[in-house]
């Protein structure tokens, strides 16, 4: 991906977005209750993987999921994109962002991108389209909230 001055991001098959600021939104906050579990419809029960969605669940409901999700496609901690400078869940910009030193640990990257997505720091996924959906629409069937 590549960033040209009028805000766009380009990646090298020529999908082309503009960058917006995410901010949480208060229906998540209302959504979020004690007890709640979260399951993601593509993994198997002890798939470690559940665990990372019901832990941002937990941290800040729906809208950290969905930024999850659509951010990071392999679900993976230690993904790295755009050439090597973003990092993990939420593919977190080196260029202008310093990790913490125990951003690897899981947990505590999912809580970073939390703190980020609360400090409005901008992230692409609002705007990606998968099959002519938004990727926070597409994704949400993904989910089972009990």
């Amino acid at each position: 991906m590549t960033k040209n001055s009028n805000r766009r991001a380009r990646w090298s098959d020529g999908f082309e977005i503009d960058q917006v600021q995410v901010a949480p939104s208060q229906k998540t906050v209302n959504v979020i209750e004690e007890g709640k579990k979260i399951t993601h419809l593509w993994y198997k029960i002890d798939d470690i993987r559940q665990q990372y969605v019901q832990y941002a669940y937990d941290v800040w409901g729906i809208d950290l999921v969905l930024l999850m999700e659509c951010e990071n496609g392999q679900r993976n901690p230690a993904t790295k994109g755009d050439w090597g400078v973003a990092h993990g869940f939420c593919q977190i910009n080196t260029n202008y962002h310093t990790l913490p030193t125990n951003f690897f640990e899981w947990k505590s990257q999912i809580e970073f991108c939390n703190k980020k997505m609360v400090e409005w720091t901008p992230f692409y996924w609002p705007s990606r389209n998968i099959d002519w959906q938004k990727c926070y629409e597409y994704v949400n069937d993904r989910f089972k909230i009990d």
